[in-house]
């Protein structure tokens, strides 16, 4: 390799287009530098090939072949749009189910469950959805009982208590300067 393609590939690691003399011909040599991963290059790839052979190609189609060519290619890309929108429904109702049903458990509605028909990571979400609110529905009714028993315990021995110091009372006026304590 020369000087001057080895500095083009090392420095600039750019594609290098060189014409050589081939033993009776003449021909194109393309360089193409090969870097590693870390981006340094560490050395090129060379393709050779004849230049009388580039001047004999025909091209890969026709010009009549272009319309139809470019007929079959708007073809494919309307029938990806096509699937891409299918796809995109069928996985885009279904996470818009289980979002709208987290925001009713964020805002504390947990009387309905979501359902979903769809793939089956999909249906897993959801179940686990389901159950994620069917504990924290639980877990929420257990508390509020606990609060209430706790409040209806302190409220019973407030009023027993408030019993044994009128029990202890033995007149009308010792009642009322305590009742005006409180």
């Amino acid at each position: 390799m020369q000087d001057s393609i080895y500095e083009v590939l090392v420095t600039q690691e750019k594609v290098h287009l060189h014409k050589e003399w081939l033993i009776s011909d003449t021909a194109l040599t393309t360089y193409i530098p090969l870097k590693n991963h870390k981006g340094l290059v560490v050395g090129a790839l060379a393709v050779t090939y004849p230049q009388d052979s580039l001047s004999q190609t025909s091209p890969l189609i026709s010009s009549e072949e272009v319309p139809v060519v470019f007929a079959v290619v708007l073809i494919a890309l309307l029938l990806s749009a096509l699937v891409m929108m299918i796809i995109h429904s069928k996985i885009n109702s279904p996470l818009q189910k289980i979002i709208e049903h987290t925001e009713q458990v964020r805002k504390g509605d947990m009387r309905y469950g979501v359902s979903v028909n769809s793939y089956q990571e999909l249906n897993r979400l959801a179940d686990a959805m389901n159950i994620m609110t069917r504990y924290l529905r639980k877990h929420l009714v257990k508390k509020e009982r606990e609060i209430i028993s706790k409040l209806s315990l302190m409220h019973s021995k407030q009023i027993i208590s408030n019993i044994k110091k009128i029990k202890k009372l033995k007149d009308v006026d010792s009642l009322l300067s305590m009742l005006k304590r409180k």
